[in-house]
């Protein structure tokens, strides 16, 4: 009974080592995968074609100069004539060939206004941002993104101070001492500062007031409608003064004690007929 149990035994084992041999035959033989590449033929590189091959012979095809994956699928790579700036991949390119020259040129349109688009041959596309420059430090100039013009608009001042042409600051005038000052009451201000002792407190149209040269000559100034007008960009819509009507005063009109940054005194003197009215003087 031993010896028959012992002869099962090793009856079983060896029928389980030759199913198991045979699993492992089958497995072996199993075909590897395939995949697709652009064959370029050698000498004809115009004719590539894609093939479907063993990816046991991807690593060869592809020390030859093949190409992983179908041609459509690398059409940048096989037609690109060097030129970042030209249409090289049309997505059929196996069928219908290259693209023809002349190319048609890259779109580098990024859809904003406010870029300046344009190609280098070399790199690609480039969209720079529009540079807006200012014609002073007293205005803010940005593009505006529907139309791509650059728009300058004032730096906005509280009411009663002015914005300083030379460091684009706002300084306070002396308010509220000018707030409400009219032609019969102005205060003097700023002595010894840019207007020397021509310095008188202007009522401003926006609220409170600021020290301004009294030698202004009217005539030169124009017409603001309450500070709603059409003054410059910088420049104060002054009422109540000698001018009778509401006038824009420039900033260079502005007075400062010397230490606030405002335009040289050379720059506010002015010589003024004894005959016509300024700021201060009916």
């Amino acid at each position: 009974m031993t010896t028959t149990l012992r002869c099962l035994r090793f009856g079983v084992a060896t029928v389980a080592l030759f199913v198991l041999a045979g699993f492992a035959s089958v497995a072996a033989a199993a075909p590897a995968p395939k995949v697709d590449i652009c064959h370029i033929p050698p000498g004809n590189p115009s004719n590539f074609h894609t093939i479907t091959v063993s990816s046991n012979a991807l690593p060869a095809h592809l020390a030859h100069g093949d190409l992983g994956g179908a041609c459509n699928d690398v059409c940048a790579t096989l037609c690109d004539d060097g030129n970042a700036c030209t249409v090289d991949d049309t997505g059929d390119c196996q069928s219908a060939g290259c693209p023809g020259e002349p190319r048609a040129p890259t779109d580098c349109d990024d859809g904003n206004l406010c870029t300046t688009d344009s190609c280098d041959p070399a790199t690609g596309c480039a969209n720079d941002p529009v540079v807006c420059t200012a014609p002073d430090l007293c205005t803010v100039s940005m593009c505006a993104p529907d139309t791509g013009e650059c728009v300058d608009s004032p730096v906005v001042c509280p009411d009663g101070s002015g914005c300083s042409l030379e460091t684009g600051e706002c300084v306070s005038g002396p308010d509220p001492e000018c707030a409400g000052q009219t032609c019969s009451t102005f205060t003097v201000c700023n002595a010894g500062g840019s207007c020397g002792t021509s310095g008188v407190c202007v009522s401003l149209a926006g609220g409170g007031g600021l020290c301004l040269d009294g030698t202004t000559p009217c005539g030169s100034l124009t017409t603001c409608n309450e500070g709603v007008g059409n003054c410059n960009i910088g420049d104060v819509c002054a009422v109540n003064s000698c001018c009778v009507r509401p006038v824009c005063v420039p900033s260079t009109r502005f007075c400062s004690e010397p230490s606030d940054g405002f335009t040289s005194s050379e720059a506010l003197e002015s010589t003024v007929p004894s005959t016509e009215p300024t700021i201060a003087a009916p």
